[in-house]
């Protein structure tokens, strides 16, 4: 799908990674992944480069951590200027259809906008990420898009206009937070966010 970039960042969740990525290859065949491997030592990136050789894998030290290894992913793959930009955790599995509700959301939206994917407990089957409201209140689906203050970055839907108006990700936050500060730089800018109307993924 040359269209749209996938995000990534790991550390030593060699079996975690494989299986996200695994989930994602499922779905979209000729998905354009880039992976930082901050500094594993367990292997992951052999791992990935045996089962997925189509993958950028970008080499960390060690010491990027989730938001400056989304930086560092990022600003490599912005160099093709694709149209849509997913952050993934790695931590997630993703429901077939994700990419359908994140595209009907953001084509419902008719404005410039990112969307927020909720997760869901894959045992509970409970939210447990994808934003909150002001008050700090996690947001469930409900079969509605809903707009949110606080962005969860497990996975994000993000158009090039967004990026075009404000930018990547601030790598001066080096791990946590990163994903709450963009969704605000994307507010700021007079833009909104919103969740998906369904969970897309289960996450551990």
């Amino acid at each position: 799908m040359n269209n749209i970039a996938f995000l990534l960042t790991c550390h030593n969740r060699r079996d975690k990674t494989i299986a996200c990525l695994h989930s994602l290859f499922d779905i979209v065949q000729d998905a354009d992944v880039y992976l930082v491997d901050d500094g594993s030592t367990d292997g992951t990136s052999k791992c990935v480069a045996d089962h997925y050789p189509q993958v950028h894998i970008i080499q960390g030290d060690g010491n990027l951590y989730w938001s400056r290894g989304m930086y560092v992913a990022w600003n490599e793959a912005i160099k093709n200027e694709y149209e849509f930009y997913i952050w993934l955790n790695d931590d997630v599995e993703l429901y077939p259809f994700f990419l359908d509700e994140f595209m009907q959301c953001y084509n419902q939206l008719s404005q410039p906008c990112v969307v927020s994917g909720i997760i869901e407990d894959k045992t509970t089957h409970e939210t447990i990420y994808g934003g909150s409201d002001s008050n700090g209140k996690l947001l469930h689906a409900n079969g509605k898009i809903q707009e949110i203050f606080h962005m969860n970055g497990n996975v994000v839907l993000v158009p090039k206009i967004v990026v075009e108006k404000i930018g990547i990700i601030d790598p001066k936050l080096h791990h946590d937070l990163g994903d709450v500060d963009y969704g605000l730089m994307v507010q700021e800018a007079g833009m909104k966010v919103f969740v998906t109307t369904k969970p897309i993924a289960v996450g551990y």
